[in-house]
């Protein structure tokens, strides 16, 4: 059975790409129109970066909530309902206090004509503020500089892996996209820093050389997570520490859904850069069969490199519902399978006789699609 639509993805049709603006004024005059008070939300977590935002968010807000805080959790993108985006104390909004809040608000975000994710932001921060918690950890949507969450300013701010993502949006120099996450930081004086290259690292530190830069990058020597996960598991232990003032001792918590999830021997990773691909890689032993697909501003030829170095096979397809896809179509690469419909190439793999791990890597939209499908399947 096929879930009705909510009257906001209604509203937008699922389309996060419509009414793109690089500016924060519409939110901003959204927000002064509510009277929205960043101080009702706590103390703020901002998370920027291209790699890991999702994992480390997740894991900050399991840590906080494994002491008894009240903790409000902003994410993307969903994997089953839009609802996981928004979530406080570890329970993601119900659907009436979502369509409540969206029927107050309506007005207010058709007159000042916010995007999907503007709008999306918008109803989190009323629905945070309302709730008052002690902390909350916002992720970034994209980029940073003029991403909707960046209107928080007394916050601390994370940043993670930085590479090459929306090139079109973000730019294709890896500095400028750098700057564009750094951007999230603004005065505030004491900033967490994930994972990076060297080089990666130095540049940060260039550029925010008047600021206490925490870096926490060193796994530990227990691996209690798959690359690229233990990184940020390292990082979210650190910015924990920082908050409360003791090291984190409670249980594991839980990876997000699609971070190397298995079902059987299929794994489900969304991964859709290169130098994400490149960790994730460093879990297999055997090669993996790979069915991926990537919505059209990712680097697919960079991306399809890397498959044929560490893949068994690689199947391309494309995502259902989603305009944003890439159209295989109009592709044409050596050394890999085209399969439009992503069930007949996980179908086929299923079948054949192979006991060989089977990867779902590269888009979200596709790995929660697949991870729907399997269930019903199974």
């Amino acid at each position: 059975m096929v879930k009705n639509k909510s009257p906001f993805e209604e509203l937008y049709q699922n389309n996060e790409f419509k009414h793109l603006d690089l500016s924060l004024n519409r939110i901003i005059k959204a927000l002064n129109e509510i009277a929205f008070d960043e101080r009702d939300l706590g103390k703020i977590i901002h998370i920027a970066g291209t790699n890991g935002k999702g994992s480390t968010a997740k894991f900050i807000s399991d840590m906080l909530l494994n002491e008894n805080y009240n903790v409000a959790l902003y994410t993307s993108p969903h994997i089953d309902t839009i609802n996981e985006r928004i979530v406080y104390n570890g329970e993601p909004i119900k659907d009436n206090e979502m369509n409540n809040l969206l029927f107050e608000l309506k007005t207010v975000i058709v007159e000042n004509e916010l995007s999907y994710f503007e709008a999306l932001t918008f109803l989190a921060f009323k629905y945070f503020s309302d709730k008052k918690p002690q902390f909350s950890i916002i992720e970034t949507g994209l980029g940073g500089r003029f991403d909707a969450t960046n209107v928080l300013n007394d916050k601390l701010p994370v940043i993670t892996s930085i590479s090459f993502d929306h090139a079109e949006i973000l730019g294709k120099n890896i500095f400028k996209i750098a700057d564009e996450k750094l951007a999230i930081v603004k005065n505030n004086k004491e900033v967490f820093i994930g994972y990076n290259k060297p080089f990666i690292r130095k540049y940060i530190t260039q550029q925010l050389n008047d600021r206490i830069l925490i870096f926490a990058d060193k796994i530990d020597n227990e691996l209690h997570y798959p690359y690229p996960y233990c990184y940020n598991y390292i990082l979210a232990k650190s910015i924990f520490h920082h908050l409360i003032g003791k090291k984190y001792n409670s249980s594991l918590p839980k990876l997000p859904p699609c971070r190397f999830e298995s079902v059987g021997r299929v794994v489900f990773d969304g991964t859709h850069t290169a130098n994400g691909l490149l960790e994730l890689f460093k879990n297999f032993i055997e090669k993996p069969n790979i069915i991926f697909s990537l919505t059209k501003e990712r680097n697919l030829i960079a991306f399809v490199k890397i498959l044929k170095k560490f893949a068994n096979s690689i199947y391309l397809t494309e995502i259902p519902g989603n305009d944003r896809s890439t159209n295989i179509d109009s592709i044409d690469i050596t050394g890999i399978n085209l399969i439009k419909n992503p069930i007949t190439a996980i179908d086929c793999m299923l079948n054949n006789n192979e006991d060989r791990c089977i990867l779902i890597t590269g888009s979200f939209y596709l790995c929660a699609f697949l991870r729907k499908y399997l269930a019903i399947r199974t």
